[in-house]
């Protein structure tokens, strides 16, 4: 009988270190020791180099925050023009927090007062240009009404395939 031994971790963590260009990486570093016997008889370690997942990470953040303090509300829809993500001034303009309105349809939680002929039209000018601009008429959850300068953009993959819409308000 041979006793291949147990691989057990000892710790893992990220690092940021300085390489010899004076570039700066994060890494990710992994220890485990082979027990054989009970005994340490091994040490493995590996490093990988994540700079580019913390640095996309960041970015992301980044961008998130910039969404949550502009003036202006900005909604993301899906095709079918259900909200997917509703920032802080939207919150504060229509007055329903974004928890409550992911999901539903945007016409229903704006109660947007454009006729079907109007609807069509913006359908109609975002499928051919990408976007549409104009006034409405909306109300907020409390009823009050609000007259909205209103922007609508195509969200577009990688590929160019329509997948959601941009709302700014």
């Amino acid at each position: 009988d041979v006793d291949l031994g147990q691989l057990y971790l000892v710790n893992q963590e990220e690092r940021h270190f300085r390489k010899k260009n004076g570039e700066f990486i994060w890494v990710v570093m992994t220890v485990k020791q082979i027990l054989i016997d009970g005994k340490t008889k091994y040490s493995l370690s590996n490093w990988m180099d994540i700079t580019e997942r913390k640095t996309a990470g960041a970015q992301i953040r980044y961008q998130a925050m910039l969404v949550d303090s502009v003036s202006d509300a900005i909604i993301s829809t899906d095709l079918d023009s259900h909200i997917i993500t509703w920032n802080k001034a939207a919150e504060r303009i229509y007055g329903w927090k974004q928890a409550e309105v992911i999901g539903k349809r945007i016409r229903d939680v704006t109660n947007s007062q454009s006729s079907i002929g109007n609807v069509q039209k913006m359908i109609s000018k975002l499928n051919q240009d990408g976007y549409w601009t104009d006034e409405t008429t909306q109300r907020r959850r409390d009823g009050a009404l609000l007259y909205i300068s209103a922007s609508v953009a195509r969200i577009k993959d990688h590929s160019g395939k329509a997948v959601g819409n941009v709302v700014i308000s």
